[in-house]
């Protein structure tokens, strides 16, 4: 359960990490965030969100750490960290502020227990470097159809200069 992979591109870090981390995974993202800086970096993980809150717990059979023990352990310490993107249920979205003042973005996605298995619906993120925003809208190819409710389609602040 401790998989963690790193990728850097464009002054941006994506770290993707499984589900339920133990303290050796966590040691190795806090020095890839170190490493990472001046980057910013997003955070792909499982089972972090429930709804708009960081899962305490979630009863899964596994030992590590859930939603929340990653913001306390890991997310929360790194300024270079902007953007947590998770699946597990349904959707949400949370924005916090890290241990330097930092506002972390957290969205949830996951369509699976939509109608049909989800009827394909992804999340388009579009970054907005002159206006510091992130549109972010919920689409079906499937269907050829977007969702435009308040939790599906939404903007973000985020300065990117």
């Amino acid at each position: 359960m401790g998989r963690v992979t790193c990728r850097l591109m464009n002054r941006r870090a994506v770290i993707s990490c499984a589900i339920a981390l133990v303290v050796s995974a966590l040691c190795f993202l806090s020095g890839a965030c170190h490493s990472a800086e001046p980057f910013t970096v997003i955070v792909l993980t499982h089972s972090y969100l429930r709804g708009n809150e960081r899962i305490a717990g979630d009863g899964y059979g596994v030992q590590g750490h859930n939603g929340q023990a990653l913001w306390e352990k890991f997310i929360g310490w790194h300024e270079s960290v902007f953007m947590v993107l998770c699946g597990h249920t349904n959707v949400g979205r949370l924005t916090s502020r890290g241990r330097h003042g930092n506002e972390v973005h957290q969205i949830l996605s996951d369509y699976q227990g939509w109608h049909n298995g989800g009827d394909g619906y992804l999340r388009i993120m579009r970054f907005v470097p002159r206006e510091d925003r992130i549109d972010v809208e919920t689409f079906s190819p499937v269907l050829s159809e977007y969702v435009k409710t308040p939790e599906s389609a939404f903007s973000l602040e985020y300065s990117m200069r």
